[in-house]
C-alpha cells in the first residue's frame, strides 16, 4: 500500500520507507480464478489507522512472465567459396500474453492489472540471409 505525504502510522514522519506503509490484511488474498480485473482479493486489505499494517511482504503475487524464442539456421554452399545462410527467428513463438503488475494502492485499483508487462511483445518473426565469400 502506498501513502505518499500522509502520516497514517502517526509517527510524525511522512517519508518513512519512501512514504509507503503496509496495509492491514484480514483474510486470504487468493482468488480461485484470477483475471485482469481481479488478480487478488482487494477486500482482504484495508488502510491502517494510527498503526503499522500487519500485511506480509509477499501477500500477493504478480503474474508469471513467459516467453519462448526459437530460431533455425540452414547453410547452402554455392561453388567453392560462396556460402549463404538462411535464418528464420521467432520471438514469443506461442504469442503468450504477459500481464503487468496489479495495482497495490488500497482504495484505488487494487488487484487490477492495467496492461502488459514492460518488454512484453507480441509474436515477431524475422527472416534473414547471410552471405560469405
Amino acid at each position: 500500500m502506498t501513502a505518499f505525504g500522509v502520516d497514517l502510522a502517526d509517527i510524525g514522519d511522512t517519508i518513512w520507507f519512501f512514504g509507503g506503509i503496509r496495509a492491514n490484511q484480514s483474510g486470504s488474498a487468493k482468488v480461485s480464478h484470477p483475471t485482469k480485473s481481479e488478480w487478488f482479493n482487494p477486500a482482504a486489505f484495508s488502510a491502517p489507522s494510527k498503526m503499522y499494517g500487519n500485511c506480509g511482504r509477499v501477500s500477493a503475487f504478480s503474474p508469471a512472465f513467459d516467453q519462448i524464442d526459437f530460431s533455425l539456421m540452414k547453410g547452402f554452399k554455392i561453388g567453392e567459396r560462396v556460402n549463404i545462410q538462411f535464418r528464420p527467428e521467432f520471438f514469443n513463438v506461442f504469442n503468450i500474453q504477459n500481464y503487468g503488475v496489479p495495482g497495490t494502492t488500497v482504495g484505488g485499483g487494487m488487484g487490477v492489472i492495467g496492461g502488459l508487462a514492460n518488454g512484453a511483445l507480441p509474436r515477431q518473426i524475422q527472416l534473414s540471409f547471410r552471405g560469405t565469400f
